[in-house]
């Protein structure tokens, strides 16, 4: 279980400045709030000449919630009556958000919606269903004006400070973002654990407490095996005074209905959602271990923006390596960032967990994501990840680059055949002669054999085709690198991802 306990007290100097350096200014936040407003009147006016009157405008998100960190994006949800049909209330505002946004683009979640600019600033524009209390979702998003209400009816300057503490220290850590490109904490989960625990502090410490089976890759765009974990945390629960849909479930439910997430905190407006389900067991166990060394040695460099993630590097290549360091080039499809990660991560995964199953070793997989130097970047790729853009590159791809211990399998493997009195057994005897010898403990035949493939790179490749890899990478063939580039890209990767 999740415990808050503890002294830890994060020094003042170091707050102050963590503070300072990701709380827009003042000035900064009028001139937010004011762009804010400004777009909330044009929106409606939109609407009434396009005779739209059954829908209202509400701001949300950080700047509502007062939890800004950096520059924000401005969040719209458009609640439409609950009678709208969906295919009507996607129509209606898409057309809206095409209408006030500069540079719109139609994204999805659940259902579409729009993304662009407004002076200056990003701008989401989504539309959803009015929900009252008792009543249940339709899509996922509809949750998100009572999500918005509910911390900021309860949160004082106090606790949203140690909120946007919270949010720098996870984004310091690559902790930040439940998108499938992360899998870490959400915004409003950071919000939701300041409110049940009380302080930044009492955070850090729970996450301390938390108990780790296996130090976990420091990276998220690490792949590899393990339970890093040794249990599940929580259930976290919150009072019942704003639930929307059923009565809370006991404990042990929750457990059992969220058994496989490797952290449960119950969604205080929707009790049967977890809103820790996007938490991996390898971010979690990773915050864990990173809360714990804040609290042995307080360092400012575990935050953001001192501790930058993700490693995005823009600069000119050195030209100091003369040698070859061979790699995987994986072409990225055109597709939503999350669902083109989750897949790759997916495929990579089944594929280095064969590797190990065929002889005595430990491999993993670093990710890294290349862009032509003047490429539109999706943001949801640039969240812990190990970011390079590339003059001269023609298109966007994953290197995946692979380590071993040891690092190679041994030349030769055991091979085994029946049982010694199976009916098969005369067959592997007559096909491997002198060579058969049976195995004591078993029972069963087996011979020695040399291995064809010895390398993680080449069973990777002889894998591939087998791998089940999603819809978005039909078509798509990984290959060698050999680019001089991109080679020198992953030298500079190999050198900082060891260190």
């Amino acid at each position: 279980m999740v415990k808050g306990s503890g002294t830890f007290r994060l020094p003042q100097e170091i707050r102050d400045r963590v503070l300072e350096a990701v709380t827009p200014s003042e000035e900064e936040m009028q001139a937010i709030t004011a762009s804010a407003d400004r777009l909330l009147e044009r929106i409606r006016r939109s609407a009434e000449r396009a005779g739209i009157r059954n829908v209202e405008a509400k701001l949300a998100g950080s700047i509502a919630k007062g939890t800004i960190t950096g520059t924000p994006d401005i969040d719209i949800f458009l609640i439409f009556s609950r009678d709208v049909p969906k295919d009507l209330l996607e129509e209606q505002g898409l057309m809206i958000g095409r209408d006030v946004l500069d540079s719109p683009r139609k994204k999805y979640t659940q259902h579409p919606y729009i993304t662009g600019r407004f002076e200056n600033l990003s701008c989401d524009i989504v539309p959803c269903s009015r929900i009252e209390r008792g009543e249940k979702v339709i899509t996922a998003v509809d949750r998100t004006p009572h999500h918005t209400e509910y911390v900021s009816s309860r949160m004082n300057g106090e606790l949203r400070r140690d909120a946007v503490l919270l949010k720098a220290f996870l984004k310091g850590v690559g902790a930040y973002g439940a998108e499938n490109t992360v899998s870490g904490f959400s915004g409003y989960l950071c919000e939701l654990l300041i409110l049940r625990f009380g302080s930044f502090e009492k955070v850090i410490s729970a996450f301390a407490s938390m108990e780790v089976a296996e130090e976990p890759p420091t990276r998220a765009e690490t792949v590899r095996t393990g339970r890093f974990m040794k249990e599940r945390q929580g259930p976290i629960l919150f009072d019942g005074d704003y639930l929307l849909c059923e009565a809370p479930k006991t404990p042990e439910e929750y457990i059992r209905t969220f058994g496989r997430d490797a952290l449960i905190v119950i969604d205080p407006v929707d009790p049967g959602r977890n809103v820790a389900a996007p938490v991996s067991d390898q971010i979690l166990a990773h915050t864990a271990l990173m809360s714990g060394r804040l609290m042995e040695d307080s360092s400012i460099e575990l935050f953001h923006p001192w501790n930058r993630r993700p490693y995005e590097h823009t600069g000119e290549l050195s030209g100091k390596h003369g040698g070859t360091r061979n790699a995987l080039w994986i072409p990225l499809p055109d597709d939503v960032p999350d669902k083109v990660m989750t897949q790759a991560r997916s495929f990579i995964l089944k594929a280095v967990r064969d590797m190990e199953r065929r002889g005595d070793w430990k491999v993993a997989a670093d990710l890294i994501l290349l862009f032509p130097r003047d490429a539109e970047i999706d943001g949801s790729y640039l969240k812990a990840r190990y970011v390079h853009s590339l003059e001269g590159l023609d298109s966007k791809g994953l290197v995946v680059m692979f380590t071993s211990v040891p690092e190679e399998l041994e030349a030769e493997m055991i091979h085994y055949g029946p049982p010694r009195d199976n009916r098969r057994a005369g067959e592997f005897r007559k096909r491997w002669k002198d060579r058969t010898r049976v195995d004591e403990e078993s029972g069963r035949l087996y011979v020695i054999v040399s291995r064809k493939l010895k390398d993680p790179i080449p069973i990777f490749l002889s894998l591939w085709g087998s791998i089940r890899k999603g819809p978005s990478f039909e078509g798509i063939d990984p290959e060698i690198v050999e680019n001089q580039l991109i080679n020198e890209v992953i030298w500079e990767a190999s050198e900082r991802l060891s260190s």
